[in-house]
């Protein structure tokens, strides 16, 4: 919807999340027009390579695991299926 119909989807989405306009939200899909819900593989991964400079820099107290990031259930609720960032922008 974000793809087809952009105003409509910023429309809704301002009307659920209250405490931003409509055209913010649209200006917000401009800059990632390829939004997707789905995580992919690549983007767990270079989270996860992420987490030990965190650590090193101490901004985390304790280690971490990606599960400790992640909780992929409520995505895979909403987005079943693989990502979509490589399709293009209606």
């Amino acid at each position: 919807m974000i793809r087809a119909r952009p105003r409509e989807a910023a429309a809704r989405t301002a009307d659920i999340v209250g405490v931003v306009g409509e055209d913010f939200v649209l200006a917000t899909y401009r800059v990632s027009p390829r939004y997707c819900a789905a995580l992919p593989h690549e983007f767990i991964d270079s989270t996860e390579a992420f987490i030990p400079v965190m650590r090193d820099l101490e901004y985390l107290p304790q280690p971490m695991d990606v599960q400790d990031v992640f909780d992929p259930r409520f995505i895979e609720e909403v987005h079943p299926g693989p990502h979509h960032y490589d399709e293009g922008v209606v």
